[in-house]
């Protein structure tokens, strides 16, 4: 079962797909990027774990292992061919079935732009609570409770 479609947004393209892995097997899904993008993947699976990999040509770009609870990352690239392949090969007798999730976002976009300034915020709200806690910590003298 496949889903395609755009996100809403200029640039955007959103895709879908559940999927059946063969025990022993690995499946790959290939993105090609016409421009440089940012990716967002995500996997859940039925049951069980299952290893993927994110990848270029020339390197693997993100390792993960998806759950019921799912796995995701959000990667920066170039203009090229991005490939997710969900590995079942440790699985002799079981097949795996997954919820492959992705979005791309042209880089030049204005979604994009919003993404790369929601990420920033993200990142100073987590410092500000990190500077918080190691001042609450010296303060209550450090020790653990």
């Amino acid at each position: 079962e496949e889903g395609a479609g755009g996100g809403g947004e200029e640039g955007a393209v959103e895709e879908r797909r559940s999927l059946a892995v063969a025990a022993g097997d690995a499946h790959s899904v290939t993105v090609a990027l016409e421009e440089p993008a940012v990716l967002e993947y995500a996997v859940s699976t039925a049951a069980r774990t299952l290893p993927f990999t994110v990848s270029s040509a020339s390197a693997v770009l993100a390792r993960h292992v998806a759950s019921p609870s799912g796995a995701a990352g959000r990667l920066e690239l170039s203009a090229g061919e991005v490939c997710v392949t969900l590995d079942n090969s440790a699985s002799w007798l079981r097949a795996s079935h997954a919820t492959l999730s992705l979005r791309c976002v042209a880089v030049g976009s204005a979604g994009a732009a919003a993404e790369r300034a929601a990420a920033a915020e993200r990142q100073l709200r987590a410092g500000r609570q990190a500077r918080l806690q190691a001042r609450a910590n010296a303060e209550g003298g450090g020790a653990a409770r």
